[in-house]
């Protein structure tokens, strides 16, 4: 099974985008065009996936939204256990219970707990990036990519 950990496109900061907390926060310009530009490389890659899974926070849920269009994703999910300062072990858990592929859209510092958890040492994730992964029984994984825009 795949794995591809996602991290947002680039949003502007909460004065800038005019909206009232940091959930609402949607992509920027070029957040959009980070997203589109990496959805379409995994593409290219010839990924696929029949989910996407996504924090329930504005820019996380529009970045998925570009993904699923460009992969043409079947199944879209929002789950507060992608939001920031969840917990690790309740991702880990869900991600178990995969037999397909799936995409994993989320934020810093998470995404980066994610793919140390299965990977080891420390990834770095600008926005609009992603690691792709091929995950193994018991935890055993290893890098197919990385992508970042």
């Amino acid at each position: 099974m795949e794995i591809v950990i996602f991290r947002h496109g680039d949003s502007p900061q909460i004065f800038e985008s005019k909206v009232m907390n940091d959930f609402e926060r949607p992509l920027s310009e070029k957040g959009i065009y980070e997203v589109k530009k990496s959805a379409l490389n995994l593409k290219k890659e010839n990924f696929s996936a029949n989910i996407i899974v996504s924090s329930p926070f504005k820019r996380a849920v529009e970045t998925s939204m570009i993904i699923k269009e460009v992969l043409n994703i079947k199944d879209f999910l929002v789950e507060d256990f992608l939001k920031p300062g969840s917990d690790i072990e309740e991702i880990i858990k869900f991600i178990k219970t995969q037999t397909e592929n799936i995409i994993l859209v989320g934020h810093m510092p998470i995404v980066g707990r994610i793919a140390k958890k299965f990977c080891g040492g420390e990834y770095f994730f600008p926005c609009g990036s992603y690691l792709r992964i091929y995950l193994k029984e018991h935890n055993n994984a290893y890098i197919i990519s990385q992508y970042l825009p």
